[in-house]
């Protein structure tokens, strides 16, 4: 616990961002949390409405912004996504990053309540960007991130994912939509 509290505590003198991952949530081995607080940081927000990635605290630390990331891989890069890209394109200047749209190439039902970050991989089929699923769900799986290029971003509203369903999906990188195999080279490099 000392040694999280003087990291932290380096941290926020020395950066505008001071970012964490694991130890936010309230287990036995979650640290975070508790030095925050041992050092008089002000936490506005301890968990979010999202899947996954529930365990997600910001905030204020000395001249600092905070944010702790959960430390499930999946959760994690929701997270970041989420939440840290936009912050930081806001604190440089930008604008935050918007989605594409995308098509739904898969059918999904799912409980009403969170907002759920579905890693997709993204496609061009003749004028259309498809979103595929990216794998099995769990926020612990790091298979699914070999496959996936984005998320795609369904309001804690959307109950039902059907085919051919418009998507807002935030890519993981501006260059991760891939043609699909049956597009001819020729039209790849024209489109």
């Amino acid at each position: 616990m000392a040694a999280m509290r003087s990291s932290l505590r380096h941290a926020a003198i020395n950066a505008d961002l001071v970012l964490t991952t694991a130890g936010i949530s309230v287990g036995e081995e979650d640290c975070v949390r508790d030095a925050l607080g041992d050092l008089g940081a002000e936490l506005a927000v301890h968990k979010v409405a999202m899947k996954p990635g529930k365990p997600l605290a910001f905030g204020r630390f000395e001249n600092a912004v905070f944010i702790g990331l959960p430390g499930n891989p999946l959760a994690a890069l929701a997270g970041a996504i989420g939440f840290v890209r936009p912050l930081l394109a806001r604190m440089g200047g930008a604008g935050a990053p918007a989605p594409i749209h995308a098509r739904a190439g898969f059918e999904m039902r799912r409980k009403s309540g969170r907002t759920e970050f579905v890693p997709v991989c993204l496609r061009q089929r003749n004028a259309c960007i498809w979103a595929e699923r990216g794998g099995p769900d769990g926020s612990a799986r790091l298979a699914v991130l070999l496959q996936a290029s984005g998320f795609a971003v369904l309001s804690e509203e959307d109950t039902d994912v059907r085919h051919g369903d418009l998507l807002c999906v935030f890519p993981f990188l501006p260059s991760d939509i891939e043609p699909a195999a049956e597009i001819p080279e020729m039209h790849r490099r024209n489109s």
